[in-house]
């Protein structure tokens, strides 16, 4: 069995949230917003869970300066990646493709690594508004893949789990009212012609 591991959410794959509740008109993507962040050196400790909790992160040191954008889809990105409302350009060259709705947030499509994923199938739920402490969902998703060498489908699922809150001490500075909410896609990959998901591929 060969599972697909996703690298789709450099940006968002473990993310602390700082507020919360997580509601659409606070956490939504918005065409031209822009978040400015670090790339931080050393390893994270994120290890605690449950609510009130410190995560103390504060032996990490500051990295490259990272600017993500949030953009309308191009005509050409909304006919392969079909529903998708933005486009969200992470600062390291990769793109998330979403449709944001009043309720959720699903992924569409992505360009990450050389790899191409279009969910056009079944989205991907990534997150749900509103998403508070102990709020967890998965979602099924499945569509076609390539990744200029080989090219098939994919299916399986993602989970979305709001497990932790409390303060975040990074660096030299502390976060208080943070919410962590983890994000883990598992998707299996299968031949172009095996519309049925029966026998596994490898890449």
């Amino acid at each position: 069995m060969k599972n697909f591991y996703v690298l789709l959410f450099s940006a968002w794959g473990a993310t602390a949230f700082s507020q919360t509740t997580l509601t659409k008109a606070n956490n939504d993507y918005l065409v031209g917003n822009t978040i400015s962040s670090k790339n931080l050196i050393g390893v994270p400790d994120n290890s605690a869970t449950g609510m009130n909790v410190t995560f103390d992160n504060s032996a990490l040191t500051d990295g490259a300066l990272i600017t993500a954008q949030v953009s309308a889809p191009s005509p050409g990105e909304l006919t392969a990646f079909s529903g998708t409302t933005v486009k969200f350009e992470d600062g390291n060259g990769n793109d998330v493709f979403y449709k944001s709705t009043a309720t959720q947030l699903e992924i569409t499509g992505a360009d990450v690594g050389g790899a191409v994923l279009n969910f056009s199938a079944d989205n991907a739920v990534f997150l749900t508004f509103p998403t508070a402490f102990g709020d967890t969902s998965t979602d099924t998703a499945r569509g076609s893949f390539s990744t200029g060498t080989v090219s098939g489908l994919f299916k399986g699922n993602i989970t979305t789990t709001a497990d932790a809150s409390g303060t975040l001490l990074l660096g030299l500075q502390t976060f208080g009212n943070i919410l962590r909410v983890k994000t883990v896609q598992n998707y299996n990959l299968y031949q172009s012609t095996d519309t049925n998901y029966l026998l596994r591929s490898e890449p």
